[in-house]
């Protein structure tokens, strides 16, 4: 059967993510991501050249995936939306795609654990994503002007945000294999991640509301 030249680009990225995540960087082999794609090991470097290329082929792909799905979910929020509607549906935009990938995630804490760091050239594609960062600080400081939210670095708000959208999904990981799990009855689905988006965005505008006694 002829593969495309799409669909065999793909076919290696996929199983080249499922061959880093198993094996980690140095132990992932040409070979083995070529045969789980079910193309010849030629066409694996014709494509990518060499395994640190496509490491970072992989890695930039998860990337704008993942950010290609939250913009896709902020362009249908209008501009007079509230400041917790926004963070819903940044939220809601992440989670689909990573309830559809969750292997992405995993490789790229495989890929933090190993001390990688970022690739060359995933700073490029960050940029090309910057207006929704741009959008969501902008927000964030008219409700602070406003006096609706309290003040906070735009670092640590999205530290927290991280760390809240991230957890869900780890933790999805690390339970799903063990029966003695502390959360048994939890289906981790696409659905279940939509809810908590909104969860977790009523969590961080309360958490930033003023409380009595503030000046």
């Amino acid at each position: 059967m002829t593969v495309s030249p799409d669909n065999a680009a793909s076919r290696i990225l996929e199983a080249a993510r499922a061959e880093f995540v198993a094996k980690g960087f140095a132990g992932a082999r040409m070979t083995a991501i070529a045969g789980a794609a079910g193309v010849n090991h030629a066409l694996v470097h014709y494509y990518f050249g060499n395994k640190e290329k496509l490491h970072q082929a992989a890695i930039s792909e998860i990337i704008q995936t993942v950010w290609g799905g939250i913009r896709a979910g902020l362009q249908q929020v209008p501009e007079n939306a509230t400041f917790e509607q926004l963070l819903a549906a940044l939220l809601k935009g992440h989670a689909r795609v990573i309830s559809q990938h969750p292997e992405f995630l995993l490789f790229l804490f495989r890929n933090v654990n190993e001390g990688k760091g970022i690739p060359a050239g995933i700073n490029e594609v960050l940029e090309n994503f910057g207006e929704i960062p741009r959008r969501i600080n902008a927000a964030l400081l008219k409700e602070i002007q406003a006096g609706r939210l309290r003040p906070i670095a735009p670092e640590h708000f999205w530290l927290n945000l991280m760390g809240m959208a991230l957890s869900g999904f780890f933790a999805s990981q690390l339970l799903k294999n063990h029966p003695e799990s502390p959360l048994p009855n939890i289906a981790f689905t696409e659905t279940f991640f939509l809810e908590r988006a909104d969860i977790i965005a009523d969590t961080m505008v309360r958490s930033l509301r003023p409380m009595k006694g503030d000046a």
